[in-house]
């Protein structure tokens, strides 16, 4: 079975929907959630929160991290 990774930008979707919202906004960020769930049916699924100064050096080394896991696996 083939990993299908769902990657969230979590603070960019609260502040999204408290920009819209204001607070509280749980329950819909947790409604947004369930409905990527439901819609991408990931294997595996992480919320991330970026830091501007590294997001793109951590995303590439887990990006590569997963790919050769995937590949081993095949």
């Amino acid at each position: 079975m083939a990993a299908h990774l769902l990657i969230v930008d979590a603070l960019n979707l609260i502040r999204r929907i408290h920009a819209v919202q204001g607070s509280p906004c749980v329950e819909t960020c947790q409604h947004a959630l369930d409905q990527l769930i439901i819609h991408s049916q990931p294997t595996h699924a992480v919320a991330v929160f970026d830091d501007d100064a590294r997001s793109r050096r951590l995303a590439s080394s887990a990006f590569a991290g997963l790919q050769s896991r995937t590949s081993a696996d095949a």
